[in-house]
């Protein structure tokens, strides 16, 4: 029994392997919640973001309350019929306490 059929749940099986032939590094898939994890290689839009996230939350710190230079980057890409559609989310920590800080600037 091959590797595949053992340790990936169908339906995904043959497009897991087909992902893996192509040099996407799965992480990890679930037949039931039909679903598949891989890995993503930051591209130059990402990078420039992160960058640019970055060196504002490093030179402003405390901006958002809190000292931690911590932030999420969330590609979505969807394809419906054929045509994608890409966009990304960029979010923060949120902290439990609501104060309002100096300067007007609110906790998150």
């Amino acid at each position: 029994m091959s590797w595949y059929k053992m340790n990936i749940e169908p339906p995904l099986q043959d497009l897991v392997k087909q992902l893996r032939n192509e040099g996407v590094n799965t992480e990890c898939s679930c037949g039931h919640n039909m679903y598949i994890q891989c890995q993503y290689i930051l591209d130059g839009q990402i990078q420039i973001i992160h960058k640019t996230v970055w060196d504002y939350l490093a030179m402003n710190k405390g901006v958002f309350g809190y000292d931690e230079v911590d932030f999420d980057i969330v590609v979505k890409h969807k394809v419906r019929n054929g045509h994608s559609y890409t966009s990304l989310d960029i979010s923060f920590p949120v902290k439990k306490n609501t104060e309002k800080l100096e300067n007007g600037k609110q906790d998150l």
